[in-house]
């Protein structure tokens, strides 16, 4: 299935090889906006390839090019929530390493967990923690090696650096943080919030571990930038709603957008 996703978007492409993937989280379709020479496939097109039920992802592939690098671009994610298997949520980054990139940018929204953070904060992923127990790399029917890696490198060093940099320079605040995964699609009630920030997390989404480690295991430098979107159950006093996500994000992704296209010229 792999390599039938792989020919497919192949006889698509204007160029040979693909330099870079990158992830979109909720909200930011504009990130393809900028992108020269686009071609546009829906993930309905490809084989094996899974599909995005959400409100905020166009469930679609944009491949062009972000100054001298080629780019293929998730507009819209798929989640465990959606009934997809660990499998599914990873064969994008496959797709993405197996057409030549061998960098992948991550974003998504997150809720709040440390209280020094607020709606609307820019936060760089310095760690994670998977608390769904599961995990994409637990080998299938199709597996045949199981992968023991050292995880304490998921999100490159190199790229976090560079990212500070361009954020100083750009005068964009960015926040650092732990990223906690939780299954989903339910916010977490208050005693989770609680047993997150007791366990060391900035952060909680529903998203991006999987993508994050199996790209690491295929030897991809990987970069997760998450979004503040609300503050979790307990910190915030309003109830949450998917809508909140989408909202805030309105105010950010400008100044988020022109991060990221400055950072993928310089990577």
């Amino acid at each position: 299935m792999l390599k039938d996703a792989v020919q497919y978007i192949q006889k698509k492409l204007a160029h040979s090889k693909i330099d870079l993937g990158m992830i979109l989280g909720s909200g930011l379709g504009i990130m393809v906006e900028g992108v020269e020479r686009p071609i546009t496939i829906p993930y309905r097109d490809i084989p094996g390839f899974p599909i995005s039920k959400v409100a905020g992802h166009a469930g679609r592939l944009v491949i062009g090019k972000i100054g001298e690098k080629s780019c293929v671009i998730m507009q819209g994610r798929v989640h465990y929530y959606e009934g997809h298997t660990m499998e599914d949520l990873a064969f994008p980054v496959r797709v993405m390493h197996a057409l030549g990139a061998d960098q992948l940018i991550i974003t998504c929204a997150s809720g709040g967990v440390n209280k020094d953070l607020a709606p609307g904060d820019i936060m760089l992923i310095d760690d994670q923690v998977n608390f769904s127990f599961q995990n994409p790399l637990i080998i299938s029917g199709t597996g045949t090696d199981v992968a023991f890696i050292d995880s304490s490198q998921v999100y490159s060093s190199r790229l976090k650096k560079l990212t500070v940099r361009i954020a100083k320079r750009l005068d964009t605040p960015i926040q650092r943080g732990v990223y906690f995964f939780m299954t989903g699609p339910n916010y977490e009630t208050g005693a989770e919030i609680k047993m997150i920030r007791t366990l060391g997390g900035d952060m909680a989404g529903m998203s991006t571990f999987p993508e994050s480690l199996e790209a690491y295991k295929l030897g991809m430098e990987v970069l997760g930038l998450s979004y503040i979107s609300n503050m979790g159950t307990g910190i915030s006093e309003t109830p949450l709603y998917h809508e909140e996500v989408v909202e805030t994000i309105e105010g950010i992704k400008k100044p988020l957008r022109r991060l990221i296209f400055e950072l993928i010229k310089t990577m």
